[in-house]
């Protein structure tokens, strides 16, 4: 179960990610390709504004900088000169939605969001931003439904996405170990062996008692330059569970050599040495092999 802290993270993590594919799809390369401080860059979208000030989307460019700052009241007034400019332009409405949620007015972003899938219901980012307002309202099961929704229309999509959406399902009651794999399967269809999903799916092959599938999902963790110890370690681990003990003590020996062969100083790592205690307490009884 999420607590409502790693919601509210998880939250503000999903949302740096989907803004970052907004401006691709606005296609404001100033702010991607960017450098210097905030008040650097806003002082060239302020010269773009003056060279141009027929462009709304040289405001909506501005908007965004100021809602990095925080400084919601001028992004606010942007918008509302870009909307002037270009009435209906579905990249006001989602910015605002932004803003609304930055200030923890989720009925008010999702209203916004209603508003706007009327006209563009194949817009996935809207979608999305309806979905992270019904999370801040812990409406769940409707989030997850249209997380879901989202994910189908969007045009940019990360693994974090598929990971977000199996992570909310998991909070949900009942809960549904297939639906999770499922949407984390689709990631992977769509985005390829990203180690994160494989290793999520392999958890829940695993709780779901399917611990065959769990090692051949896990043999696509497999390392391009052959296994390393972690990788041993957990196949071993499912071995294991599986009723394969002399497999799985196999792999954690060949593990603890390949520790036992590194230099001093990469051994003496904290990760290596509890991996290192780890192994030696899974082997029956623990071998010698210096």
């Amino acid at each position: 179960m999420y607590n409502s802290q790693r919601l509210i993270v998880g939250i503000r993590v999903w949302e740096c990610l989907a803004f970052a594919a907004l401006l691709v799809q606005i296609a404001l390369p100033s702010i991607a390709l960017a450098h210097g401080s905030h008040e650097d860059r806003l002082r060239g979208s302020s010269a773009r504004i003056a060279k141009n000030p027929g462009d709304p989307r040289a405001f909506l460019e501005r908007a965004q900088l100021y809602r990095e700052v925080g400084r919601h009241e001028e992004a606010l007034a942007d918008l509302a000169r870009a909307a002037a400019l270009a009435p209906g332009l579905p990249e006001v409405a989602l910015l605002r939605a932004r803003l609304h949620m930055d200030a923890g007015l989720a009925n008010e972003a999702l209203l916004a969001m209603d508003t706007l899938i009327v006209g563009h219901g194949h817009l996935g980012e809207a979608r999305r931003i309806r979905a992270l307002a019904l999370e801040q309202l812990d409406r769940r099961s409707e989030a997850a439904d249209e997380h879901e929704r989202a994910l189908e229309r969007l045009e940019h999509a990360s693994p974090d996405d598929y990971i977000h959406v199996a992570g909310l399902l998991a909070t949900l009651e009942p809960r549904t170990r297939e639906r999770e794999q499922a949407v984390l399967e689709r990631g992977i269809e769509r985005l390829g062996p990203a180690p994160a999903m494989v290793a999520r799916v392999v958890e829940l092959e695993q709780e779901r008692g399917r611990l065959e599938q769990a090692l051949r999902w896990h043999d696509r963790l497999r390392p391009p330059r052959g296994p390393d110890p972690e990788w041993l370690a957990r196949r071993g681990e499912l071995l294991d569970a599986a009723g394969r003990r002399l497999e799985a003590e196999a792999a954690w020996t060949s593990a603890l050599y390949m520790i036992q062969a590194l230099p001093a100083s990469r051994r003496s790592a904290p990760a290596t040495k509890a991996l290192e205690a780890k192994l030696l307490g899974r082997l029956r009884p623990s071998p010698n092999p210096r």
